[in-house]
């Protein structure tokens, strides 16, 4: 993997994710892949993956993605990004940063590991959720 290649990848990924389409998304993925947030139980496989994904374009329907940086760091990449939207049930705009640590096939072509971080209680208070 090279810079230019998880750039490339990581520019995709940030427009399937503006596509609102999950199944899209998951395409990102190895089919034995998973996405892990914040420490949860992680979504293993693509069946999971699609509705872990379903969940966030269900509470933000509007919901964009914007890609703030990617880089390599040893045998991971680390994916930068920040979530507009705005909550489907409270009507609260949110605009919120996380990122996603990643291990990628050799070919920088699927996440084989995702763990994705952001910060819960500011999403909690932005969406009107406290």
């Amino acid at each position: 993997m090279n810079q230019e290649q998880l750039l490339k990848f990581s520019k995709d990924y940030t427009a399937a994710w503006c596509s609102r389409n999950p199944e899209k998304i998951a395409e990102y993925f190895s089919p034995k892949g998973f996405l892990a947030i914040n420490g949860g139980e992680p979504a293993l496989g693509t069946g999971a993956i699609i509705e872990s994904v379903r969940a966030f374009i269900i509470e933000f329907p509007d919901i964009i993605v914007k890609m703030r940086d990617a880089y390599i760091t040893g045998d991971r990449a680390i994916y930068k990004w920040t979530l507009i939207g705005t909550h489907a049930i409270t009507g609260c705009a949110v605009n919120l940063d996380g990122y996603e640590d990643w291990k990628l096939n050799e070919s920088c072509t699927q996440i084989l590991e995702s763990y994705g971080t952001y910060d819960a209680e500011d999403y909690k208070r932005q969406a009107g959720l406290l």
